[in-house]
């Protein structure tokens, strides 16, 4: 019995150790320049603080998963999100939208168009990964400015460059998002300064 209940116990405390390990992190990539990194391999966003408000880059997708995204912000600073900024349409970067609708949300033209006419299967699909209830109180939150090819956003003291990957790439509306001559953000949400990827 007593072997049982160690083996038992020792079951749990894996399981606990792999929910603590796939916990998302925040990383400060440059002064007001933050990754939040999902814990193996998962989603990874990202944040930049200006002197007039936040840019989020990709909002994550599962509901708790954005509102930690939400909360880590707000630990970090008390500015408001003014931005967001989809690096594609892929709903574990778009879906949490939602909790930041009070900013200016940007995409590529092809990412609002995709997550229009891909709406019902892309639903399925973010379902298989994350659970039959995982869209249980979702709201399709587009993207309001869209662009082609590239565009400049001029915000609180900063200059990002949001840049149109081209069609061949993760999907049709992939886009890099570079701050100060630097590419820190881009589809998939890699981190990449001063040539590492992180």
């Amino acid at each position: 019995m007593i072997r049982q209940l160690s083996f038992a116990l020792m079951a749990c405390m894996l399981v606990f150790a792999d929910v603590a390990v796939a916990a998302p992190e925040l990383k400060a990539l440059a002064p007001g320049v933050y990754a939040f990194i999902g814990g193996e391999g998962k989603t990874n966003s990202g944040f930049v603080v200006t002197e007039k408000g936040v840019v989020v880059i990709d909002t994550q997708g599962p509901a708790e998963l954005a509102m930690l995204l939400r909360e880590k912000i707000k630990e970090t600073t008390d500015k408001p999100v003014t931005h967001v900024i989809n690096t594609h349409y892929h709903g574990d970067h778009t879906f949490g939208n939602q909790y930041f609708a009070e900013g200016l949300i940007i995409a590529h033209e092809n990412t609002r168009k995709e997550l229009v006419e891909r709406d019902e299967g892309h639903r399925a699909m973010f379902r298989k990964f994350f659970g039959q209830e995982s869209l249980k109180s979702f709201s399709l939150t587009l993207p309001e400015m869209t662009f082609t090819d590239r565009m400049i956003l001029r915000h609180g003291g900063r200059t990002m460059e949001l840049v149109y990957a081209g069609a061949k790439a993760h999907t049709e509306g992939d886009i890099f998002v570079c701050s100060q001559r630097r590419r820190y953000f881009s589809a998939e949400t890699s981190f990449i300064t001063e040539g590492s990827r992180f």
